[in-house]
């Protein structure tokens, strides 16, 4: 989860760059392969603001994942949460985890605009009474 919510902060062209290639490895049997499914992927954890995966690394193993950002809106690391897939509650992982890369975006000398929103995983803003919508990164 923690590539995949590096990849989201990332524009495009960017990961085209630096994966050229159709197929990629796969480290576990549920591994996303194709990299037009990956693009998929990463188009959702930008709208959902953290990315998920379930046994795609390692099997057995599920986690949820975001970018800290640094002063300029870059991603310097992620921050992931993971469990046992067949105890992991998504939803309130999550729930713990962007308000927690976001304290740690700020520490970092990120600093989000004024009006109640959160950091997602996209290097963006949401609305904390909002829902999903987030654009993705323009081409640099």
């Amino acid at each position: 989860a923690s590539g995949k919510a590096l990849l989201a902060a990332m524009t495009d062209l960017e990961i085209e760059r630096l994966l050229p290639e159709s197929v990629l490895p796969a480290s576990a049997r549920k591994t996303l392969r194709q990299r037009d499914a990956l693009f998929a992927e990463i188009r959702l954890i930008r709208e959902r603001g953290y990315a998920k995966q379930n046994e795609e690394f390692v099997d057995g193993i599920a986690a949820v994942a975001t970018p800290i950002l640094d002063a300029g809106g870059r991603a310097l690391a992620a921050l992931s949460i993971a469990g046992p897939s067949s105890r992991f509650d998504e939803a309130i992982w999550a729930t713990l985890l962007l308000p927690a890369a976001s304290e740690m975006s700020q520490l970092c000398g990120y600093r989000a605009k004024r009006g109640g929103s959160v950091l997602n995983g996209a290097g963006r803003l949401r609305e904390v009474t909002g829902s999903g919508g987030v654009p993705s990164r323009k081409e640099d």
